[in-house]
């Protein structure tokens, strides 16, 4: 295995819903806003604020549930947020305050 050697003045940003829909995934964005959300490749946006994005998720897999929950809000949305995984899925909680 051969490593880069790290660069504290480089930084990347990778965009998880880019790399999914890549990977021919069906990405699920959950926002307030959703034409932002749009733009970044989302298949379904859901409005968090004014929809129960659970059951819109869980609807959008036929009620299987999501493959794949990459939560960055924290608070009471990660509980919900995991409430949508599907049975041996995976969740990602990070950047909670």
């Amino acid at each position: 295995m051969i490593a880069r050697p790290r660069h504290p003045s480089r930084v990347s940003i990778i965009d998880l819903a880019q790399i999914a829909k890549a990977a021919s995934a069906s990405v699920i964005g959950t926002a307030a806003k959703v034409a932002r959300a749009l733009a970044y490749a989302a298949d379904l946006v859901i409005n968090r604020d004014d929809t129960p994005f659970v059951a819109a998720a869980l609807a959008f897999t036929g009620g299987r549930g999501v493959d794949n929950v990459v939560d960055s809000t924290g608070a009471t949305i990660s509980d919900r947020s995991f409430d949508m995984i599907r049975k041996l899925g995976h969740g990602v909680s990070f950047g909670e305050a």
